[in-house]
């Protein structure tokens, strides 16, 4: 009787981290910029930064949960655009089972740049950031995409330094390789 009891109340707790789960996504789908508090530049390089950001919209199951906001560096590029420049990386990424090496994608949109990660741009794109509109004069901050995906506290790099045999994570980047996504996003 005792494991019967187990094995249910183990079902149980499968089931409401699974509705857990889908309301997250369902929160996290409607974000925008403002819905996000940031906390942190991760990292970055010449095609985007990634900032440790927190949820603030009501209905969030686990408030206190930090994730990667990855501000691509895709100005001038319109939406439909954008979208298609990483299309191939979002539908994979977005399709792919649960594995502990690989990074969760749990939203894709496009927003104004927020003044919270302005100063932590590299100097160029820093620069291209604002524009001046041709019919008003004035500045104008522009529209980029933003992709919200689970946040680790460590890189890639550095998990892998500290690895005398790093084959779990060679093999995930080799199946997200397959697949058509880019090792950055294997943790």
């Amino acid at each position: 009787m005792r494991a019967k009891d187990a094995a249910m109340r183990e079902k149980d707790a499968a089931m409401r981290a699974k509705e857990a789960e889908l309301v997250e996504m369902q929160v996290l789908v409607t974000c925008r910029v403002k819905h996000l508090e940031v906390l942190r530049a991760v990292g970055g390089g010449q095609n985007g930064m990634v900032f440790s950001v927190r949820c603030l919209r009501d209905g969030i199951p686990r408030a206190a949960k930090e994730y990667a906001l990855k501000m691509v560096f895709n100005y001038g590029a319109g939406s439909t655009a954008g979208r298609n420049l990483y299309e191939a990386e979002y539908a994979v990424q977005s399709q792919l089972p649960p594995h502990r090496h690989l990074l969760r994608f749990w939203a894709e949109f496009y927003d104004r740049i927020p003044d919270a990660v302005m100063e932590h741009l590299p100097g160029f794109a820093r620069e291209q950031a604002e524009y001046r509109d041709r019919r008003s004069g004035e500045m104008v901050r522009r529209r980029t995409q933003f992709i919200v995906t689970d946040c680790h506290p460590e890189t890639l790099e550095s998990k892998l330094a500290g690895l005398a045999t790093p084959l779990p994570y060679a093999t995930a980047v080799k199946v997200s390789g397959q697949h058509g996504s880019r090792g950055s996003d294997v943790m």
